[in-house]
């Protein structure tokens, strides 16, 4: 049997994965750089379209003296003065000293005559140089705080049946005591609502199954708007009781509600999918509960000793060692007590990384049926657990990246990612996440492993199309997906990806899934066996 990542390496599929990743990490880093830049070039009060709110304040203070001068005779160019004892920052000097001066000095060659003490006359360009501390009127950029807006819902609360249509009251809150909201404006779908007060209550409208985007914002009196919040609404009605409505809201500070992995990918599930049942969070462990037959339990059961197959002819075992009919007669009782013995961590690991508890049972009960010693030394625990595993584990949930690796290594080598880090210190991760294996850490180790899954079945659905999961797959269709990467890897799981694609197909599993060949087939009964087990 093909587990967790089995065979699979650091393919061309997944170098170009992590590179389109970190390509758009780098993006947003330029993004905040060039933020940052504008913030301090613009004076006066920078209003929203510029982000963020600042003030310039005057205050005398004792403020260290540089000056920018001419090489060639010493002339000074400018003036700065700063509060702090470091040397202006370029953007201080481009601030106080304009562009063409703060040109000249970036493109001012070594003055070599400097250090050895000769004629400075022929050096070119522009030196900066201190003066000391001087009485002077310092002028700070101040930030001010943001307008915001906030949303309550007034008569129902998401995720649940409701009496009657949702009503949602937007809320504007100035920080600033001599400014005021002006104004509420709601966005959903291609209809835009405005009321000229503080806060505003709406009722929402019906939707269809996949739901409808609403924006909202305030706008002040300070002469900006609050940041441009969203969330994603579905509004049904019941279609055998009409007076009820299904409300489902993602966003909005109500994701913790949120099916498992729907927040992650923006999407909705079905509500009369015949997935539900295994994908559903569970009220508590005791939903958790199975009556499975479980023969290569049941086998190790008698292998062990922990169930005396003594009375049944050959042991109570095949000749493969699973059990005979007699043995599991034997056996069934100890088989219901074991596969539901972890039910309590699995609950618990799938609440804190926002799995379904159903499946993530279902990926153990495939992979061991429950019995946890392992077939094969790569192959570890009750989920069969491979260092590949790790390693996709490590790469895509980056919390528990950075909780093991700041235990080991300092936090300059950490924020380099785990990609980045040399060979033997991503060996040495692994090996103290796949520690885990064996202890109270098991579950949660499992749990984190398939949220890591689900992490990079979203990127390469982003990666494939090109487009957000919401345009091209379904909530059930990702958790089929999950499960196949958490088997098989990514390597196949994006390449039927691609193929499908290239084919024209829609991203659902019954199209991609044939597309797993060779070394890769063994994912598709494995999907269609986990959803078996978890219903």
């Amino acid at each position: 049997m093909r587990t967790c990542g089995e065979g699979r390496h650091r393919s061309s599929q997944d170098r170009h994965l992590l590179y389109k990743c970190w390509r758009c990490f780098g993006a947003q880093l330029l993004a905040l750089l060039m933020a940052f830049l504008s913030f301090f070039t613009v004076p006066g009060i920078v209003h929203a379209e510029e982000e963020k709110r600042v003030v310039v304040e005057s205050h005398e203070t004792m403020a260290n003296h540089w000056q920018l001068s001419w090489w060639s005779n010493g002339e000074a160019v400018c003036d700065m003065y700063v509060a702090h004892d470091k040397q202006p920052s370029p953007q201080e000097i481009l601030d106080n000293c304009g562009y063409e001066n703060y040109l000249n000095w970036t493109t001012t060659p070594p003055c070599q005559a400097a250090v050895d003490g000769g004629d400075l006359s022929l050096c070119r360009g522009m030196f900066i140089g201190y003066r000391g501390k001087d009485q002077h009127m310092v002028k700070e950029l101040v930030e001010l705080p943001q307008a915001s807006i906030r949303v309550e819902a007034v008569n129902c609360d998401p995720w649940g049946w409701c009496g009657d249509r949702a009503v949602m009251n937007f809320i504007g809150e100035e920080p600033l005591k001599d400014h005021r909201i002006t104004g509420v404006h709601v966005r959903i779908g291609s209809s835009e609502k405005t009321c000229d007060q503080t806060s505003c209550e709406f009722r929402m409208p019906v939707t269809d199954e996949n739901g409808v985007w609403v924006e909202y914002w305030a706008t002040s009196d300070f002469g900006d708007e609050s940041e441009h919040a969203t969330f994603l609404l579905r509004n049904v009605p019941d279609e055998n009781q009409n007076d009820l409505y299904r409300l489902d809201v993602l966003g909005a500070g109500w994701d913790a509600g949120a099916p498992a992995g729907a927040a992650l990918w923006e999407v909705l599930p079905a509500l009369d999918s015949p997935e539900a049942s295994a994908l559903e969070q569970p009220l508590s462990a005791g939903y958790l509960t199975t009556t499975n037959r479980y023969l290569y339990l049941a086998g190790h059961l008698i292998q062990s000793g922990v169930v005396d197959g003594s009375t049944c002819s050959g042991y109570g075992l095949l000749e493969n060692r699973t059990a005979n009919p007699c043995g599991e007669k034997l056996a069934a009782e100890k088989v219901l007590e074991w596969q539901n013995q972890y039910d309590q961590q699995i609950y618990e690991a799938a609440l804190k990384h926002n799995v379904p508890a159903r499946l993530l049972k279902a990926i153990i009960a495939q992979e061991t049926q429950f019995w946890p010693y392992p077939v094969a030394p790569y192959e570890l625990g009750l989920g069969r657990i491979t260092e590949n595993g790790a390693d996709m584990l490590l790469t895509w949930n980056i919390a528990d990246y950075l909780q093991v690796c700041l235990s080991v290594f300092t936090e300059d080598r950490c924020s380099a990612g785990y990609p980045n880090l040399y060979p033997a210190e991503q060996s040495m991760l692994r090996g103290i996440m796949l520690s885990e294996v064996g202890t109270d850490q098991e579950m949660d180790l499992l749990a984190s492993t398939l949220l890591a899954s689900a992490r990079q079945a979203n990127q390469l659905i982003k990666n494939t199309t090109g487009q957000p999961v919401s345009a091209v797959a379904t909530y059930e269709e990702m958790w089929k997906l999950t499960v196949a990467n958490y088997h098989g890897g990514s390597g196949c799981v994006g390449t039927a990806m691609q193929t499908a694609w290239d084919n024209g197909q829609d991203m659902t599993w019954d199209k991609i899934s044939p597309n797993l060949l060779g070394d890769c087939q063994g994912a598709a009964g494995y999907v269609e066996s986990v959803f078996a087990l978890a219903k």
